[in-house]
């Protein structure tokens, strides 16, 4: 899951006649070329602030003019100090043992100063300050964090790591949020990547990984994972050979550095969440959905597990949950002011995990052509997905709904589905009616539900063409009558479909009724088709016959 050595670089290592300094301030520093080198010299002006023993001190450097203006100094005695450049975030370390942490924000031409907090570091004779290297700065899910190691006051070695949330109200105090505990005994250096925090450990050759995610309500946090660095090939080329790792000489830098200044090194290390050894299902999928570039991973375990039922119902609806609740929060748009607010603590955007409708169908899709799945499952998986979707409000794909109707109708699920459509859990819609009514011959109830989703979509026409193609002709100019929609091509549609039934009754019914709706109006030469025809339906004989019954059928009345 760690990689050390991705990107990396050799350099000659340190001696007694050589320093290795490192920049963890700046990822590039700048230079301008002079105008005698016949290039573009850009003109500029830049902030500096210098710390020293006795505090502050802030210059413009003017390169036009070469020259440097102090603007602004303040008077703070520290120990030492620290800067996170995503946030202009500067600390000083003050007090006697140097555990009063002085923060400000570096913005412009100011120097402005928030509220100052204690560290709990474990103070005790033998280890009675607060030291640089036991600190770290870091952005983590949207919020700054000081992060710094407590020691045991017995027996000075660091039991846990601390973090110190700023508030992004100035006025407020930063305060303890979350406890990490270490379990271990020795040196310890710290990474913060994709919101994980990593801690190594010297002595056991191995990382701690913790995410604060996981539960960010608790307090108090056990290591979620604990593994160990691995060497990139890369690394074992540009070394020479495969590198000690975990040596007492690295340096750690925020947020991903390590310096072997003893073999000359200078590595990045690489977080593959994907590879990460997590035996409990639901565990893994929340662990990769805090991470970022996960989504495609996501998808295909998530596959798999519905395949191979490693989730039980409550766990596959949690997933789900979660699923959608990130999916609403990352349409909620960042609004960012068109100029910098004074004194705003910025952070490092959080990479939300999004996956929408269209790319969990494809989950589904693919599960209905495994002959292993069963449809019954599948259909409560969907269910429960079209459940969630509608209690955060959001429209529903139809084509998600048309795979929940297959579903269920593979399924044998027809009460169920007939409860949904009732409820209208279905919303109403041209497609989802058809595809109703294509399922009259496996579940009868559904070609009236599909007929009267049609009649709330206002589809006439389409009501019509149903009717007729089954035959329906004295349906089909009743639901006309009813809606009050016989026209001209209506009519025709419904003749038409009484006399390719060959049932001289129902022609007769049928003329006789369009005929008495038409009334003067011209339907042209298609309606008198149908009139010739109407007349030789009956011979005279059976008219006579017809009429003689109709008077006997009085008299006895």
């Amino acid at each position: 899951m760690l990689t050390l050595g991705d990107d990396s670089i050799t350099f000659e290592p340190s001696s007694s006649l050589s320093d290795i300094f490192y920049d963890s301030a700046n990822f590039k520093d700048f230079v301008y070329l002079d105008n005698s080198e016949r290039e573009t010299c850009l003109e500029f002006t830049q902030v500096v602030v210098f710390v020293t023993n006795n505090g502050l001190e802030l210059y413009e450097i003017n390169e036009s003019k070469k020259s440097s203006k102090l603007l602004k100094t303040l008077n703070v005695a520290s120990d030492w100090s620290t800067c996170y450049h995503t946030s202009n975030l500067l600390l000083l370390a003050t007090g006697m043992n140097a555990a009063i942490l002085q923060p400000f924000i570096i913005q412009g031409k100011e120097i402005i100063r928030l509220k100052p907090f204690t560290v709990d570091f474990g103070c005790s004779n033998s280890k009675n300050k607060l030291l640089e290297r036991d600190v770290a700065v870091a952005s983590i899910y949207g919020a700054v964090y000081v992060l710094a190691l407590r020691y045991s006051t017995r027996d000075s070695t660091a039991s846990d790591l601390l973090m110190y949330r700023l508030p992004t109200d100035l006025n407020a105090v930063p305060q303890l949020r979350y406890t990490l505990s270490l379990g271990l005994t020795g040196m310890f250096g710290i990474h913060v990547i994709d919101n994980m925090v990593i801690v190594h450990h010297q002595l056991s050759k191995s990382s701690l990984v913790f995410d604060v995610g996981m539960q960010p309500n608790s307090t108090s946090h056990q290591p979620f994972l604990k593994t160990s660095l691995i060497a990139a090939p890369r690394l074992c080329t540009v070394s020479g050979q495969p590198p000690a790792l975990y040596t007492p000489s690295w340096v750690m830098f925020a947020p991903n550095i390590v310096i072997d200044p003893t073999l000359g090194i200078f590595a990045s290390l690489a977080v593959k969440p994907e590879l990460a050894e997590i035996d409990d299902t639901v565990s893994r999928f929340r662990f990769l959905m805090n991470r970022s570039n996960q989504k495609k991973t996501i998808l295909s375990e998530l596959t798999v597990a519905i395949k191979e039922n490693k989730l039980t119902v409550r766990q596959l609806k949690s997933i789900l949950e979660t699923i959608t609740e990130k999916f609403v929060v990352a349409q909620i748009p960042v609004l960012k002011p068109s100029e910098p607010v004074k004194g705003q603590l910025l952070v490092e955007d959080v990479q939300l995990l999004c996956i929408n409708q269209e790319e969990m169908m494809n989950v589904f899709v693919a599960l209905r052509e495994e002959a292993t799945v069963s449809d019954t499952r599948l259909a409560s998986t969907l269910l429960a997905y079209v459940s969630i979707l509608q209690s955060h409000g959001l429209n529903i794909n139809p084509y998600l709904l048309e795979i929940l109707v297959n579903t269920l109708i593979g399924a044998n699920e027809y009460a169920k589905l007939h409860q949904l459509l009732s409820y209208k859990v279905i919303e109403d819609s041209k497609p989802m009616a058809f595809l109703l009514l294509g399922f009259e011959a496996k579940y009868p109830p559904l070609f009236q539900s599909g007929v009267d989703m049609l009649a709330r979509e206002g589809a006439h026409d389409e009501i019509i063409e149903v009717l007729l193609s089954k035959g329906n002709a004295t349906d089909a100019l009743r639901y006309l009558e009813n809606n009050s929609a016989l026209d001209k091509s209506n009519a025709l549609k419904a003749l038409d479909s009484a006399w390719s039934s060959g049932d001289r009754i129902q022609q007769h019914v049928i003329f006789q009724y369009c005929l008495e709706k038409k009334g003067r109006q011209n339907w042209g030469e298609s309606f008198e088709k149908f009139s010739r025809d109407f007349r030789k339906l009956y011979r005279d004989d059976e008219l006579q016959e017809g009429v003689s019954t109709l008077a006997f059928s009085r008299d006895v009345m």
